[in-house]
């Protein structure tokens, strides 16, 4: 909450505001109620812990496929809504969203909120200039500090609600009577551009999906272009796609270079971070040909 700015319980406020009962078929939130008191608050959920999916085991290719389908449905239903603007919503800001890992936001937190957590983004973007091509590591650690440039590009195209934390660690699937996506953690929604979810997720879970980067792009690009029915179009799809591979890695490159540094003793690990940050090097400098 403290690096996105969010003094307004963002968590509850797009449950008050009924944004969550739009939810396709495909997506159960879990939330009963809520509740504010003070300056604390609270929410109360259907217990779906039986549901969650083991954070670091690899994910099955039938469960993949479904994730990326409720994704495209999610992105389907809010597609060019107006109702996004609504204030009262206090959806995270694209800013806000692509700086959560900011220097400027985390040192104050090591202070007042220490955790393991803040210590690695701390360490990670010190390690940055050490492990990644100069031409890289200047870009990412520029948008990471001031991603207006990259935020203005994004602008540009057509928008829809992401739910911003879109990982393993924050679902499960339901077969309780129909099966559902369990999406927890509602706490940096945000209005940007599709691609900002496929991107997160790719940064934050390729080391459990059962396919590659590629491939998992190409079925999720199928997953909207079928629920979008008529309105998807290429011209907008590969340049938002780009632009979402370099602002997730600039947001996310301090955890990749940590874990490169501190699996040296796994050469299997190490060798697939060291493949991983080739690749996403690589989309950054592609993305960063759009940038504003």
């Amino acid at each position: 909450m403290a690096a996105t700015n969010d003094d307004h319980w963002r968590a509850i406020t797009v449950w008050q505001g009924g944004l969550l009962d739009r939810l396709p078929q495909e997506i159960d939130h879990g939330i009963i109620a809520c509740a504010v008191d003070g300056d604390g608050y609270a929410i109360l959920m259907h217990n779906v812990s039986q549901a969650l999916l083991p954070e670091d085991n690899p994910l099955a290719e039938a469960d993949n496929a479904f994730v990326l389908e409720a994704m495209a449905a999610f992105h389907a239903a809010y597609w060019r809504d107006n109702s996004l603007n609504d204030p009262t919503l206090n959806l995270c800001t694209p800013e806000d969203f692509f700086t959560h890992t900011a220097p400027q936001k985390i040192r104050p937190l090591a202070e007042t909120n220490p955790s393991p957590v803040v210590e690695i983004i701390l360490e990670g973007r010190q390690l940055i200039p050490q492990h990644l091509d100069a031409d890289v590591a200047g870009l990412v650690l520029s948008l990471a500090n001031d991603p207006s440039p990259l935020c203005d590009a994004l602008a540009a195209f057509p928008h829809t609600l992401v739910h911003g934390d879109w990982r393993l660690a924050n679902f499960g699937v339901s077969q309780s009577q129909k099966r559902q996506l369990v999406l927890l953690d509602w706490a940096r929604p945000v209005q940007t551009v599709p691609a900002v979810e496929l991107a997160y997720y790719l940064v934050t879970s390729s080391h459990v999906l059962p396919d590659s980067h590629e491939q998992t792009i190409e079925l999720y690009k199928q997953n909207l272009a079928s629920q979008l029915d008529g309105q998807f179009r290429e011209s907008w799809w590969q340049p938002q796609l780009e632009l979402s591979l370099l602002g997730a890695f600039a947001t996310m490159a301090c955890f990749k270079v940590w874990g490169l540094v501190h699996h040296w003793e796994d050469k299997a690990a190490r060798k697939r971070d060291q493949e991983a940050l080739r690749w996403w090097s690589e989309q950054a400098r592609i993305g960063a040909r759009w940038l504003a």
